[in-house]
């Protein structure tokens, strides 16, 4: 645990809820409960942190109680609850499937190496949908759980174009997938056993995550993308809605909670070809989900804890313009090898006492770092003076092993951190 707790005193940051519209904090835990990847099932919080997978009885959001915790695999990407089993998505050591009938003692009910980093999971009815970097999609019968079979897989860049996966969504018979270079892509799984593409042109570019409701596809990638795929064959792209990259969607009823690298977003997708937005909450740090509970979003800050912001169209606060917000970017390409560009942006006005004032001529100080996952700096990019404006900057990991690092902007009035992968 030693590398978490040394990540939670590096993140911290001067966001104010003057910047939030139709949006409240009702809580937040302590640093202590420390997430990347969540999910919700009666009344309990299941979360993943690099390394570990911990539950959480969020009955009283006001008093969370951790009922169990423990490290299980060495990367713990995502989690899946259906019923009385849990689902890891653990790196390169495959899917881990756990029996949680006593919530309080999880017991391993199988793991399955496929030889794939595994990053996603989701699980519908027999067949869990995985995932991969190596191996893009990777389907696996868990109908006998304690004998988890593969089915299907495509690989990456070999049987289709197709880059590794970071986020899937089913429906039906279609499985969707963000892809890290390839954008979206679509295809039928009505036969698991033998997958097929149904769209080949849809568009090349780095897609994050996707959520599907009835004919209409949204795609998290630098802003929100909207598809109707009503006709299948011809999908029609109706609403671009364009910003930083959007890391996790979660769709309640006409909402649609977005989170974005430095806040949450809400939009009203009742008519998707213009989607408004409706709510905004500043984050502290990189969220990689979101679940929503009765317009409640609960948001993984990793190094604050994790908040509970209620959605409340009737209490409209001040917003202050993306012009007068530091934005720190999403490296690009993410995962990189050996280099990587970071992007980001000193605002002509900053916020000090909860008013707007200029940045000056001379600029604000600028410190850009990195850290490996043990919090240790690996690298200075920047320590200077810069005036407003946009900026870019080269980071070489070419000395560095293959692992998850993370990059901090820093001023006197703003911090952020997001993580990026070396793969080599």
């Amino acid at each position: 645990m030693k590398h978490v707790i040394i990540l939670l005193f590096l993140f911290s940051t001067a966001l104010d809820a003057q910047d939030s519209l139709n949006c409240n904090l009702l809580t937040k835990t302590d640093k202590e409960f420390w997430a990347l990847n969540i999910t919700v099932q009666n009344n309990y919080l299941f979360t993943t942190s690099p390394s570990t997978f911990s539950i959480i009885d969020i009955s009283d959001i006001y008093n969370p109680i951790l009922v169990y915790s423990d490290s299980l695999a060495r990367e713990i990407w995502r989690v899946f609850v259906k019923n009385n089993l849990v689902f890891l998505a653990a790196d390169l050591e495959g899917l881990i499937i756990l029996d949680i009938t006593n919530i309080e003692s999880p017991q391993l009910v199988s793991k399955l190496n496929l030889n794939a980093s595994i990053v996603e999971v989701v699980v519908k009815q027999n067949i869990a949908y995985l995932g991969a970097w190596g191996s893009a999609i990777i389907l696996v019968d868990i109908s006998d759980p304690e004998n988890p079979v593969e089915l299907s897989r495509i690989d990456k860049n070999i049987d289709y174009n197709i880059d590794d996966v970071w986020d899937i969504a089913v429906n039906g018979d279609l499985l969707f997938a963000a892809t890290e270079n390839t954008g979206l892509k679509i295809f039928d799984i009505s036969d698991p056993y033998n997958l097929i593409e149904l769209l080949t042109n849809i568009g090349h570019y780095e897609a994050e995550t996707v959520a599907v409701k009835d004919s209409i596809v949204y795609v998290g990638t630098a802003g929100i993308l909207a598809y109707n795929i009503s006709n299948i064959e011809e999908p029609k792209s109706i609403f671009l809605l364009e910003g930083v990259y959007a890391s996790d969607i979660f769709i309640e009823g006409n909402l649609a909670y977005c989170a974005f690298w430095n806040q949450l977003t809400v939009l009203d997708i009742s008519n998707p070809t213009s989607l408004n937005v409706v709510g905004k909450y500043p984050l502290n740090a990189q969220p990689m989900s979101l679940y929503v509970l009765d317009k409640m979003a609960i948001i993984p800050q990793p190094g604050h804890g994790i908040y509970f912001v209620q959605y409340d169209e009737t209490t409209n606060v001040n917003e202050i313009s993306l012009n007068d917000s530091f934005i720190l970017s999403q490296n690009f390409p993410n995962p990189f090898n050996p280099a990587t560009t970071i992007e980001y942006q000193i605002p002509e006005h900053i916020q000090n006492n909860k008013s707007l004032i200029p940045s000056g001529v001379e600029g604000s100080l600028i410190e850009l770092v990195v850290y490996d996952i043990l919090g240790r700096e690996v690298a200075t990019l920047l320590n200077e003076k810069q005036k407003p404006g946009s900026y870019k900057i080269m980071f070489d990991g070419s000395s560095l092993s293959s692992g998850i690092y993370y990059y901090q902007l820093k001023t006197n009035d703003f911090v952020q951190v997001n993580k990026m992968i070396l793969l080599k």
